[in-house]
């Protein structure tokens, strides 16, 4: 089985943040390089899997009425005059 390539990446962490970060790391048995693969992981999957809040809804004041469907065709041509 063929080794996998591995790349160096930078990631720019306050001497705070890497304590933290190596302190969780090792209570669960992990380097700080897992620790941050594991994160990317949990990243990536979060995004995959799609929001399951609601968007919020629009104060009355920024809330649009829909146009309606039966717009003529050249009613932007229309509304460039209005302006």
């Amino acid at each position: 089985m063929p080794k996998p390539e591995k790349y160096l990446i930078q990631i720019r962490l306050s001497d705070a943040e890497r304590r933290r970060i190596k302190s969780l790391a090792a209570k669960q048995g992990m380097t700080l390089q897992d620790a941050v693969v594991e994160a990317f992981a949990a990243w990536a999957e979060k995004l995959r899997t799609p929001a399951k809040t609601p968007r919020p809804k629009l104060p009355a004041a920024l809330d649009f009425a829909p146009l309606p469907s039966s717009l003529p065709p050249d009613w932007l041509k229309q509304a460039r005059q209005l302006d």
